[in-house]
């Protein structure tokens, strides 16, 4: 049977806007879900605790590295990057490192100049590559090496991920709730991307489909969903701003993240408060 996995993207955010995209776009072309900063809040403390809970739920790791260390929470601490892949080996998850060629060329201005970031940045990279490695120079490299990597992390580091097969209904449950959280991260991806109308209308239908199959549409992550189908369906997305985009597109990655945390194999216990609410009231 055809597994999906969870798939946490670690990697620096402003220089590397465009190829995140691009390995997000990698990830859910083959149907897993990505997860990743865009759920987070930087430098809060409560925040890490949620990152640490992502990535103990996730299957694979992925860290995309270019010529930026990145921020830290304290200057005698390591970056969050570097705090993110140092959890994930702790916790025993596969991980694969997209570090950028040396020899590519680079915007001057999306490069590190601090002699201690150059540093800690070389050690991040010499780290990385104790693991599996592959190096690119442009996002077609990012695309094509990650899905070399995560085939032959796959098949050398099996992780339980969750599979299709049909039966009882707490498999048509795990069914629904899987396709709504990769639904929900389409359409963010989609959102924040500025696709076409047509194209986020599709996910979103899908999205709620499947609320609607969990009896869920009453629920906020639900309201968000139809705000923006009446905002496609008036013509109004053109003079959505950006940043009420953005914002909105975090929101939707956040609940289909953590509505993936459900392809652990067990119901999640959201009413006695043991599992992250993936729907907050």
């Amino acid at each position: 049977m055809i597994k999906k996995y969870q798939i946490f993207i670690s990697s620096t955010y402003t220089d590397l806007i465009e190829e995140r995209a691009t390995l997000i776009k990698a990830c859910l072309d083959f149907e897993h879900i990505p997860v990743g900063m865009e759920m987070f809040v930087a430098g809060n403390q409560a925040q890490w605790e949620v990152i640490e809970q992502q990535i103990e739920q996730v299957d694979y790791f992925v860290s995309l590295v270019a010529h930026r260390y990145g921020s830290r929470p304290d200057k005698n601490l390591p970056s969050y990057t570097e705090m993110e892949y140092d959890y994930a080996t702790s916790k025993g998850i596969p991980v694969m490192g997209l570090v950028i060629n040396p020899d590519t060329n680079w915007n001057p201005n999306s490069m590190d100049k601090e002699p201690e970031d150059l540093e800690a940045l070389q050690k991040f990279k010499a780290k990385i590559k104790t693991k599996m490695i592959m190096e690119w120079e442009d996002k077609k490299d990012i695309a094509k090496n990650f899905t070399l990597s995560l085939n032959k992390l796959i098949q050398t580091s099996p992780r339980p991920g969750w599979e299709r097969c049909s039966g009882s209904s707490l498999t048509q449950s795990r069914a629904h709730h899987y396709w709504l959280g990769r639904d929900i991260v389409k359409t963010a991806f989609n959102l924040v991307r500025g696709d076409k109308p047509q194209s986020i209308q599709h996910s979103l239908f899908q999205a709620i489909y499947h609320m609607k199959q969990l009896n869920l549409e009453h629920l906020p992550a639900c309201d968000q969903l139809q705000i923006l189908i009446d905002k496609i369906e008036n013509k109004y997305l053109s003079n959505f701003p950006e940043s009420a985009r953005k914002n909105m597109s975090s929101d939707l990655i956040r609940y289909g993240s953590n509505i993936g945390s459900f392809l652990n194999g067990r119901e999640p216990d959201y009413k006695n408060g043991k599992d992250d609410n993936p729907y907050p009231e």
